[in-house]
């Protein structure tokens, strides 16, 4: 009796099948649980870090954004001048009679009139064009800039060498006097600042108009 209950258990043994465990775990609350905890947000730690670093970034940029946005928009003004002088003196040779370029340092302004009967006077019937400095823009200069376009100490925002505030062109194309306007940002006119500073020359017996920029390192305009 031994024997046959020892051998239906081993028999027993040989029928029972053993499933494989699955390679998945099935879908449960618990791993529903550890997704959502590996999807979190940042940790304070990391939104410092990250504050930080952008913070960085903004006082690197924003002062160098700022230098270049005033400079360019004096420039633009630049261009806008040197091209009405550039204008005028064409047309004192295309219509045959003057025309005069008066700046106004202290309102930041410069007037074009077309003086057809070449008497300085601003007749009825003749052209006068008003033109204001924008974006910034002045007449003007600072303690920074150590001379003029000629190598002389400098003087005021409109410097004419006849002492006088305008420029006038002929019908041959040349100016009454020589001399220069300065022009600069407002923000730097009471600073030292001076790689932003422009100036425009005008050459008596040739005409020749110029713009300038100041070397803060040799103290020169060219």
């Amino acid at each position: 009796m031994h024997r046959l209950t020892k051998r239906i258990r081993s028999w027993d043994n040989i029928g029972r099948i053993t499933l494989p465990q699955p390679l998945v775990e099935p879908f449960s609350k618990t791993m529903m649980t550890r997704s959502w905890t590996n999807s979190r947000g940042m940790t304070l730690s990391e939104l410092i870090t990250v504050m930080a670093i952008i913070s960085i970034l903004a006082a690197v940029g924003v002062p160098q954004f700022n230098n270049w946005i005033h400079k360019y928009r004096l420039e633009g003004q630049v261009n806008k001048l040197y091209f009405d002088l550039m204008a005028a003196k064409s047309q004192a040779i295309r219509y045959n009679h003057n025309m005069v370029v008066t700046f106004n340092a202290g309102n930041h302004t410069y007037k074009i009139h077309s003086d057809k009967d070449n008497d300085g006077v601003e007749d009825t019937g003749e052209n006068v064009k008003t033109v204001i400095l924008e974006n910034g823009a002045r007449f003007g200069t600072n303690s920074g800039l150590a001379t003029d376009v000629w190598g002389n100490s400098m003087g005021g925002a409109v410097n004419m060498s006849n002492g006088g505030s305008s420029v006038t062109f002929d019908s041959r194309g040349q100016a009454n006097t020589s001399g220069a306007v300065y022009l600069m940002p407002d923000v730097d006119l009471s600073t030292t600042m001076t790689d932003r500073a422009r100036a425009i020359k005008i050459v008596q017996t040739t005409g020749n108009i110029e713009v300038m920029r100041y070397d803060k390192d040799s103290n020169q305009w060219s």
